[in-house]
């Protein structure tokens, strides 16, 4: 039995909030994506995304943009899906023979969302171009002439364009500035590094406290007056731990209870993720997110290559992965400030030891290169099939934290 990889690529709206994610699948090394492999894919994604107990919540909700070929869209299985929360994306080899065009029209009649993937100037006479609710554009295979050009000849249609491949908050600029609508990329895991930024005093309380609780040093005692400081955070430990999450008999109504309770390394692990949280309010959600997803596929991953005591720590890793595009700092000087272990800012950093390997690892898995990520895993003595395992606990323990915060 082939063991399914899934993972997922944010698309955000003109406010950077997330529209939708694209689907990524592979079902094991060996698939080496020729034709039938790609109908194969594409119907895998279909019946893990909205099937099967456990990748029912990967899109939380959003819109799926699903890939069809020629194949997957005659078939009608796309017909299957809640037309609501599936955007069919065509891939840029499906031909606008008759057959398709009627499929597509079915589709639209139906409420579903028709998406062209790739799509370049030379198609632009092509009869899907005249169904699709959204158009894909690649912008590191288009010129900027043909990128403005698509805008002009699109937009005043009624057409939204989705820039793809955006990979700077510069280029993103540009394409919001051309009149794109929605945006897919890595632009927004990356800092925009603003010159003489100072941390604000509300992120720098946070920021601090992510530092004193990562003290070797520190005790239960320290932990809750550093709680007791902030009312807020008073508030949100009580709902945490009296949610359903924890099965306590009585309501609790103190912080020295609370922190009794979760234990020294579970308060480290709650403020950590709280701080980001509150640190990150300012930008971009799926930056938490991505980072909460990190860490949890961390953590999974320290348990299974025999690194339990340090599960905590590789959280902590994943956490503080994205502080960079959240402080807007060089990643190098927030960790500077940030007393953490050596090796674990040398995994950040790019060097190279075991909890590199793991970081880029999970990095790999992120963008959909399973090919990078089993050969790591590999190595790690990880077994392949729980990859995905890890990727879509941490995506339910994310959607569970945030709702939480």
């Amino acid at each position: 039995m082939l063991e399914t990889f899934i993972a997922r690529q944010p698309i955000f709206d003109k406010q950077l909030r997330v529209y939708g994610y694209e689907l990524l699948f592979r079902s094991s090394l060996e698939n080496f994506y020729n034709h039938s492999d790609i109908d194969e894919a594409s119907i895998k994604v279909i019946v893990n995304s909205y099937l099967f107990p456990g990748a029912s919540n990967i899109t939380e909700g959003k819109r799926a943009f699903i890939n069809f070929t020629q194949d997957t869209l005659l078939n009608e299985s796309a017909l299957l899906l809640p037309p609501d929360l599936t955007v069919i994306e065509l891939l840029e080899t499906v031909r606008p023979d008759p057959a398709v065009l009627a499929v597509c029209q079915k589709a639209k009649a139906a409420g579903y969302t028709i998406a062209l993937d790739d799509f370049a100037d030379h198609q632009a006479n092509n009869p899907l171009a005249e169904l699709a609710d959204i158009i894909k554009v690649d912008f590191l295979a288009t010129s900027r002439r043909q990128q403005r050009e698509l805008a002009e000849r699109f937009v005043p249609r009624g057409v939204s364009l989705c820039a793809e491949k955006i990979e700077t908050w510069e280029v993103f600029q540009d394409a919001l500035e051309m009149g794109y609508s929605y945006f897919q990329g890595y632009f927004f895991g990356r800092p925009l590094v603003l010159s003489g930024y100072e941390i604000p005093p509300t992120k720098l309380n946070y920021f601090h406290l992510l530092g004193e609780i990562n003290k070797p040093d520190v005790y239960f005692s320290e932990i809750e007056k550093l709680i007791k400081r902030d009312l807020s955070l008073t508030y949100k430990l009580l709902r945490y731990i009296n949610s359903a999450a924890f099965s306590v008999r009585r309501e609790v109504g103190s912080i020295k209870q609370a922190v009794r309770l979760l234990g020294e390394k579970g308060i480290k692990k709650w403020i950590t993720l709280i701080a980001l949280i509150q640190v990150g309010e300012d930008c971009p959600s799926e930056l938490v997110r991505r980072a909460l997803i990190r860490a949890g596929i961390c953590e999974s991953m320290a348990a299974s290559i025999g690194l339990e005591e340090r599960a905590g720590e590789l959280y902590l890793m994943g956490m503080c992965s994205c502080l960079d595009a959240i402080l807007k700092r060089p990643l190098a000087n927030v960790l500077e400030e940030l007393p953490v272990a050596n090796d674990i800012k040398t995994a950040l950093l790019g060097g190279r030891n075991l909890l590199a390997d793991i970081y880029k690892c999970v990095l790999a898995y992120e963008k959909g290169d399973w090919t990078r990520a089993i050969e790591i895993a590999t190595k790690l003595k990880v077994e392949e099939s729980h990859l995905p395992h890890f990727y879509l606990s941490a995506v339910e323990q994310s959607r569970e934290v945030l709702n939480l915060s």
